[in-house]
């Protein structure tokens, strides 16, 4: 099941510009967005992935991208406990935008939205996740972190 209604305002306005609303064939691509995370997506990311490409929103709801990677660099530093929930275990480094975004949340703050995008250079195969930081844990001065995301938007 789709976790969408529709594109939100900014897509919208985006399709028109670039011409795709008058694309019967890409007019309804959002119902391809899952509310729930495959199997297949959740394996790609604990098995597949060196570095993973995020965005998250400051609290004054600006965008902020980053790059998260493995404490040691190896695959394997996202775990799946369940259906819609992945466990990030990152090294930041010091003046990364997310570590900043991160010293400053909370659960009320507002700035729990994360997107990100697993991408596998040697198949281009892509998948999008987006959905809520529920929780963060600093491990160390070293910048490690745990960060739990429950994922409401899947798209391979």
């Amino acid at each position: 099941m789709t976790a969408l209604n529709g594109w939100h305002r900014g897509e919208r306005l985006a399709r028109h510009k670039t011409g795709y609303d008058s694309a019967p064939e890409t007019a309804a691509l959002w119902t391809h967005i899952q509310g729930e995370m495959p199997e297949q997506h959740s394996t790609f990311y604990t098995t597949r992935l060196q570095f993973l490409p995020i965005c998250i929103l400051d609290r004054e709801q600006r965008p902020w991208g980053s790059i998260l990677v493995g404490r040691d660099g190896k695959q394997g530093y996202i775990h799946h406990p369940k259906y819609d929930t992945l466990v990030i275990q990152a090294k930041l480094w010091e003046k990364d935008p997310f570590s900043r975004i991160l010293d400053t949340w909370d659960e009320k703050s507002g700035t729990n939205l994360l997107a990100g995008i697993g991408v596998e250079l040697s198949t281009r195969r892509r998948n999008k996740f987006a959905g809520k930081i529920v929780r963060t844990e600093r491990m160390d001065q070293e910048g490690s972190v745990d960060i739990e995301v429950v994922v409401n938007q899947a798209l391979g």
